[in-house]
């Protein structure tokens, strides 16, 4: 019997219909593995992951194979984004066996849960270089019960080298002839000078790189880095992986170019991607962020955010079985929607041809096919309440060259059959707001409405820091209401979990989750100034010192003291398309400490970060949230204390003269039980304090003062 029909989670319910009898993890499959000494199947997934559902078509839901699975092993589903720990485990289970690893998952068990074979997508006849998923089966099954012996010695290698996969980077001092300067050449010998980023095809965001880069670039001044996070964030604007209808990223594209998406769209990336972006706007304003921050939020508020607040997980590559459909189109689509004085400028601006430009006869995805350098795209999405007026000044010249100098842009401005004229700017906008209807009476792709804690945290955070950038979006409203939505639905008992969705809850939170609610409400401190907010942030970080500090290499474990079921201790190191929850701990404590006072918080952080700091200066980009910790600790500090009428007013004037060093604390009145905001205030009077490396400087009554303090 299929027992997924009980579950919550997306992606298990996509497979509750299988033949296949598959359990959710848990206790009763675990004990029936073991009572019936057979071989377990963990395959592993979620629910927007594009192969995950090509092998459910192609193995889960053919009789006969479900059959021979029924028969040989105990089969659990797990949803990796519902339990990251055990995906983690036996993924790297998978890469120590293949080199690699991705999604779907499949792992091979002894009933102990230690595994013996892992490996990721089979197909169902021989292909690709690999077994059909039949073969690989009956030849596991051939082992488990006439080769017992080598199934054991093999799953307890597997399980040492999990164990220990940690020790390469972890405790390696820092060599005197290594610090910042070094990591900062080998993020820069590593870009992709061409393209913009990092990596070749498959190319992520890795917008944690781009932010370490952008930060060293402002504290040091190294305008190279800056206009390298520049660079990439503007090639992702321009490209496929951005929606040019819709706003919002995809996850990744398949080819080097940021052309080509695949379509599936992730709160996190578009968290982190929205981070990175505010911090750009803030300090390198350019129209071209604005107006993607404006898109990408509309997006997030109209696609992603529940009734209460809460924001959904993400939106699925496929509708109607075809990955891309409902974002992609053909020329004559296109033609049919627009009326035809728009033809000729849409095609050209978003590099549409008859024969198509992805890899599917005659459909196209639509990018902007002369860049974002040129000023022409401060127009606005589909979706936006914002516009701007016509002018001459915006009125482009027929047959004056436009972009790059290489392409000419042949419209000075387009008359409409009704007569109205509109420059080249308006004119797109316009275009786009027909294809934006006519995309919204096509079938959506299936979106995973999980609340899950972490993805939370991490908008949050970034719509904090959109905040600061834009003020006048009221982004704060959006953090502040979700914060609300989470306390409500996710925290049960004095407890935080995980993930809810329809009223239930999932694991209780990792602690990653830990880290991002308790930086969530870090920043929301820092925008807001509210004190409840910053109680919060405190009570996670005393717990995550108290129960998750088990470990004998001196990191923290994923799960808390007494609460993991695998069969080793798992922790999160690595940045990767999340960060990790020991880095963005030491980020959350380096932070917290500056504003609680030298103590425990920042003793922590120093202790923990000295782990991983040479293996974070050596491999910056697999490391990107460590680099970071790693210069803040070795940056001057600054905080930026306000006190009196208007402070919060001032501090938006701040946010921008600020760097990434300073923190910008703020009080109207004298409440507050900060230690640094004691003794600062004067009766009816505004006042600035700067302190630098825990030393403070007189007292100014405005930000132009405080430029001889050098802020």
């Amino acid at each position: 019997m299929n027992a997924l029909q009980y579950e919550t989670s997306p992606y298990l319910l996509q497979h509750a219909k299988n033949p296949v009898d598959w359990y959710p993890w848990g206790n009763e499959a675990l004990a029936r593995a073991k009572a019936e000494d057979k071989p377990i199947i963990v395959s592993i997934g979620y629910s927007t992951c594009h192969w995950c559902h090509v092998m459910e078509r192609e193995s889960f839901e053919n009789e006969t194979t479900a059959a021979f699975m029924n028969v040989h092993f105990i089969c659990i589903k797990v949803d990796r984004e519902e339990r990251p720990d055990v995906d983690q485990f036996y993924m790297e289970a998978c890469q120590a066996i293949s080199g690699g690893g991705g999604w779907p998952l499949n792992a091979f068990l002894l009933p102990d849960l230690r595994p013996f074979y892992a490996g990721t997508y089979y197909p169902p006849e021989p292909r690709y270089q690999r077994p059909s998923w039949r073969q690989l089966m009956m030849h596991l099954v051939e082992l488990y019960e006439n080769d017992r012996a080598k199934v054991e010695d093999q799953a307890k290698r597997l399980t040492d080298s999990i164990s220990g996969s940690s020790d390469l980077f972890v405790g390696n001092p820092v060599p005197e002839d290594a610090g910042l300067d070094a990591m900062v050449g080998k993020l820069k010998s590593s870009y992709d000078l061409e393209n913009g980023g990092y990596g070749s095809a498959p190319k992520f965001p890795m917008s944690q790189s781009l932010e370490l880069l952008l930060e060293y670039g402002l504290l040091h001044k190294d305008e190279q880095c800056v206009q390298l996070a520049e660079r990439a964030m503007l090639a992702m604007i321009s490209g496929g992986i951005y929606d040019q209808i819709g706003g919002g990223f995809s996850r990744y594209t398949v080819d080097s170019a940021w052309r080509v998406p695949h379509f599936e769209k992730m709160l996190y990336d578009n968290a982190l991607l929205l981070r990175l972006l505010a911090k750009l706007q803030l300090w390198r304003p350019n129209e071209v962020y604005r107006q993607t921050i404006i898109e990408t939020i509309e997006w997030l508020r109209r696609e992603m955010t529940a009734s209460n607040g809460a924001f959904y997980s993400a939106l699925d590559a496929d509708s109607e079985g075809i990955e891309g459909k409902f974002y992609t189109w053909t020329r004559d689509e296109i033609r049919q929607v627009l009326p035809e004085e728009l033809w000729d400028i849409t095609e050209q601006y978003y590099g549409i041809t008859e024969a198509g430009n992805w890899e599917e006869e005659s459909i196209n995805i639509l990018y902007r096919a002369l860049g974002v350098h040129d000023g022409f795209l401060e127009g606005t999405s589909a979706g936006s309440k914002h516009s701007r007026e016509v002018s001459e000044d915006n009125v482009l010249s027929k047959n004056s060259e436009f972009g790059d100098g290489e392409k000419g842009w042949p419209y000075k401005c387009i008359y409409t059959s009704e007569g109205t004229m509109l420059t080249a700017k308006q004119a797109i906008e316009f275009a786009r707001s027909k294809l934006y209807t006519h995309r919204e009476s096509r079938i959506r792709p299936g979106r995973d409405e999980k609340i899950i804690l972490q993805w939370n945290g991490l908008m949050i955070e970034a719509l904090c820091w959109c905040h600061r950038a834009m003020p006048e979006g009221n982004y704060l409203a959006d953090a502040q209401k979700s914060m609300t939505a989470l306390t409500e639905t996710l925290f049960k008992n004095a407890k935080w979990y995980r993930t809810g969705k329809d009223g239930q809850l999932g694991e209780q939170a990792f602690l990653e989750d830990e880290v991002a609610i308790g930086s969530a409400a870090l920043e929301l401190y820092l925008t807001d100034f509210d004190a409840h907010w910053l109680r919060l942030a405190m009570e996670r970080a005393d717990h995550i010192l108290a129960d998750f500090s088990d470990r004998d290499d001196g990191l923290l474990s994923q799960t808390a003291s007494g609460t993991s079921d695998l069969p080793a201790s798992t922790i999160s190191v690595y940045d990767n398309a999340l960060p990790s929850g020991n880095a963005h701990a030491v980020l959350f404590l380096q932070k917290l400490d500056r504003l609680t006072g030298p103590g425990k918080y920042g003793e922590e952080a120093r202790r923990i970060l000295q782990l991983l700091l040479s293996s974070a200066i050596k491999y910056p980009t697999s490391f990107a949230g460590w680099a970071r910790a790693g210069m803040y600790e070795q940056s001057e500090r600054g905080e930026l204390i306000i006190v009196g009428p208007k402070a919060e007013e001032l501090a938006e004037r701040a946010w921008a003269a600020s760097r990434p060093s300073v923190i910008i604390v703020c009080a109207e009145t004298n409440v507050s039980e900060l230690s640094l905001l004691e003794n600062r205030f004067q009766e009816n009077k505004r006042l600035l304090y700067y302190c630098r490396n825990l030393a403070c400087g007189l007292p100014v009554e405005t930000l132009e003062d405080l430029q001889a303090q050098k802020l």
